[in-house]
Formats: C-alpha cells, structure tokens, sequence
C-alpha cells in the first residue's frame, strides 16, 4: 500500500510537466500547478496515513535547522557589517568588490562552523532518537525470530516424540529382560553395544531442539551445508516415513563449506522442509540438490564435480502446489495459507537468507509441486 502511494505520487507528479505544452500553440489549460499541490497533498497524507517517514523527527529536525540557519545568516551579515566598516575606516576606501570579497572570505571560514554546529545539533538532539528506532527495530526483530523458532519447536513434537519413544522403548524392554537374561554373555553384550547407542540417540534430539529453542546471536563461522541439511531431515524421519515420501539427494559433495549461521539456516530448512511435508500426499517425493555455479573448483575433490563462487540448493516437493496470487505473497509477514499458521516462517527465512548475502525464490504451479531456491556465497 505504502509502494502505491508513492508510485501514485510520481505518476500525478509527472503530469505537471504538461505545463510546456501551450508553449508551441496547443490550446490546452496549464494543470501543471494543479498537479503538483495534488502530489503535495498525496504524499503528505501518506506519510502521516502510512508512517512513511518519523513526523517527530522531521518537525524537530525543521525547527533546529531552522533556528540554525537563522541564528548562522544573522551572525554572517553582522560580521560582514562589521568586517566592512573596519577595512574601509582602517583604509579609508569604498568600493563594491571590497564587500564582495569580505563576503565571499567570511563565508568560506565560517562554512566549516556551520558544518561542526550541524554536527553537534545532530549528536545532541537526534542521535538518540534514531539509535533508539534501531534498537527496538533489532529487539523486534529477534522476537520475531524467537517466536517462529518456537512454533517450530511446537510443530515438532509429534516427530520428537517418535524420536525419543523408539530408544525408550528399546531400553525398556532390555531392562525388563535384564534380571533373567543378565548371565547370558551374548546378552550383556548386545545390552552394553545397543544401550548407550539409544541413550546417545535421545541426548542428540533433545539437544538438537535446545539449541533450536533457544536465544542466539548470528555468529558467522564455517558450515557444512550437506551436514546441515542432513541434520534436519533426521529430525523429521518419522513424519517423512508415516507418509512415505520418498527423499532424493544429489549433493555435489559431501562437504560444502560456507560461511554461516548453522542454526539459523537449519531454521531455514526445517522451515521449508515442514512446508513441504505438509503440502504433500502419502507416497510423494522430496527432492533436495547441493550444486555450485561460476565455476571454480576450490571445494571438489576428485569425485565429485566442481564447486563454484556460490552453492545453490533447490528444494523440490511433488505437492499441491501454491496459486500464482499467494505466489506474490509467500514472503509477506503474517500471511499465511494454513488455519492454524503464523505466517512468519517464510518472512523470517527470507530474512535469514539475505543476512547470509543470499537469495531466495520460489517456483510453483497448482497440482504440480513447489520448488525452492537459495543461493548462498561460499
């Protein structure tokens, strides 16, 4: 909406340049006047309408600047004044360019002041004000991802429950077998080997979840984004077993090294994966693929094919596809297609994946599946 108030206001502006036309004869009224108090009157209310702009700001900002240029003209003329009538009883001589020159010298020693005065108006009046607006467009920020992280977290939890059910179960029943069965040597081993294995396996989901959950600077560090993905998929093994959907994987190597967030782009992925998952039948196909473009062989080894500039990850679902309407305001926050979502995941996604120097878009036609693509430096 705000986009359209300003393309409006260019558009009406634009008009006003018909004022040249009567110029070569053509007997037409000169609007241009008219149009551009339209544009005036346009803006304004969307400013004030839509908060474009921080009014407070701009009406403060006015008033000091004003005052500024005020106070800065009236001690220029009075030391023009004064430099004047110095110079011409010091040498007894009158003359325009005389005044002209005092003037022009004067100005150019006090512009410097002027700028260090603006300078200090800045620091001493709006500094505070607009690190505040930044400080609480950051805190804001972080909640937002705070919150969508722990929805996540909620959307996991049948999947975790499976997680953690499965080694519970097989604990359990080698402990109640344990008191009849603790002198059979085969036993004790396979108790020894299989025990701490099910109890590692608990310990990774629950810490996997954890790290999720919980508050997190963005750190920058080298990630392998194979490991990543990969990471994330066995968090939601069960869900893509109980619907059978079939995984692919063509991964240019096993290690594709970038510089990230590994949090923060699980995120990401376990965002896109859950999307694809939900918007997919039993017996459907997840097709995910690691390639590397601009040609560069850095990261390849000897296998594989080489790795470039950037790495490229497509996500591919065979689901039920997105309308070309809700295709134009997937990434918009708070829209969302499903009764119960936020409609924050993919708005915060995008914004993870710009952080990252990346992009992301998305490709998708009704009954024929989604496809994601993000596009990361390396």
């Amino acid at each position: 909406m705000q986009t359209r108030y300003v393309l409006i206001g260019f558009f009406v502006a634009s008009l006003a340049s018909i004022d040249f036309i009567p110029k070569f004869g053509i007997g037409i009224y000169p609007f241009g006047c008219i149009f551009m108090v339209a544009w005036v009157f346009l803006t304004s209310y969307a400013i004030f309408k839509h908060h474009l702009i921080d009014i407070n700001i701009v009406i403060r900002k006015g008033l000091v600047y004003s005052i500024l240029v005020a106070v800065i003209t009236f001690i220029y003329l009075i030391l023009v004044l004064l430099s004047e009538r110095f110079l011409q009883g010091l040498v007894g001589y009158r003359s325009l360019i005389t005044s002209i020159l005092i003037a022009l010298i004067i100005a150019l020693l006090f512009n410097p002041l002027r700028n260090k005065i603006q300078r200090f108006l800045d620091k001493r009046f709006f500094k505070g004000t607009l690190e505040s607006l930044a400080e609480e467009r950051e805190r804001l920020k972080q909640e937002l991802f705070q919150t969508e992280k722990l929805a996540y977290v909620g959307g996991l939890a049948s999947s975790v429950v499976h997680e953690i059910k499965n080694p519970l179960t097989a604990i359990k029943t080698f402990v109640e077998y344990l008191p009849q069965k603790y002198q059979d040597p085969k036993f004790k081993e396979k108790f020894e080997r299989l025990i701490p294995q099910e109890i590692e396996r608990i310990e990774k989901v629950v810490h996997q979840l954890l790290d999720l959950a919980k508050p997190r600077q963005t750190t920058f560090k080298p990630v392998n984004i194979v490991n990543t993905i990969d990471t994330t998929l066995s968090l939601l093994e069960n869900s893509l077993k109980s619907k059978r959907i079939e995984v692919r994987k063509d991964y240019i190597s096993s290690e594709v090294i970038i510089q990230g967030d590994e949090e923060q782009l699980r995120q990401v992925f376990l965002n896109l994966f859950l999307n694809s998952i939900q918007a997919m039948n039993e017996g459907s196909t997840l097709a995910i693929s690691v390639q590397g473009v601009k040609g560069s062989s850095d990261q390849a080894d000897s296998t594989t094919r080489p790795l470039g500039h950037s790495v490229t990850i497509t996500i591919t679902d065979t689901g039920c596809g997105i309308s070309e309407d809700n295709l134009k305001k997937l990434f918009t926050p708070f829209f969302s297609t499903k009764k119960d979502g936020v409609g924050l995941g993919l708005t915060i996604t995008q914004e993870i994946i710009r952080q990252h120097r990346g992009e992301i878009r998305v490709e998708s036609k009704m009954n024929q599946g989604t496809r994601f693509i993000i596009e990361l430096p390396i």
